[in-house]
C-alpha cells in the first residue's frame, strides 16, 4: 500500500511539474549586457501583448501606440486598435520596464506571454550586439 501511494504521489508531482512548465513565461536572461530598452522598444512590446495581438488577428485591426508617461525605468504605453467596423477601440495601457522588458497591464498584472518574451529577447539582443 505504501509503495502504491509513493508511486501515485511521485506521478502526481511529475504531472504537476510538467503542467507548470508548459505555462511558464520566459524571464529575461541575466547576462553581462545590461541593455536599457528605448521608448520605441516599449511601444513595440506593448503592441506585442496577447490582447493587442488578438485585436490584430481576430478583428484585423491596425494598432497605434502612444506614450502616456515615462520615467527612467518605466514607460506607460496606450494601445488602440482601429477596425473598419468598430472604429477606434482601447486595447489597454501597458507599463514596460525598460531594464527588464517586463510588461504589465494597468492592474499591474503580467501582460506578456512566450511571443511577447521572444520580442523582448530580440530587442534586448539588438541593444547588446
Amino acid at each position: 500500500m505504501t509503495m502504491r501511494l509513493s508511486t501515485l504521489a511521485l506521478s502526481s508531482a511529475i504531472a504537476l511539474a510538467a503542467h507548470a512548465a508548459s505555462n511558464v513565461v520566459p524571464t529575461p536572461t541575466r547576462s553581462a549586457c545590461r541593455a536599457t530598452l528605448s521608448q520605441a522598444d516599449a511601444r513595440l512590446l506593448a503592441a506585442a501583448t496577447p490582447n493587442a495581438r488578438a485585436f490584430q488577428q481576430n478583428l484585423h485591426a491596425s494598432l497605434s501606440t502612444a506614450i502616456e508617461r515615462s520615467n527612467a525605468t518605466n514607460v506607460a504605453v496606450r494601445v488602440q486598435a482601429t477596425t473598419p467596423d468598430h472604429g477606434k477601440q482601447e486595447v489597454g495601457v501597458y507599463t514596460v520596464n525598460l531594464r527588464s522588458g517586463r510588461v504589465t497591464d494597468d492592474d499591474q498584472e503580467p501582460a506578456d506571454d512566450r511571443e511577447t518574451g521572444a520580442v523582448r529577447q530580440r530587442l534586448i539582443a539588438k541593444h547588446c550586439h
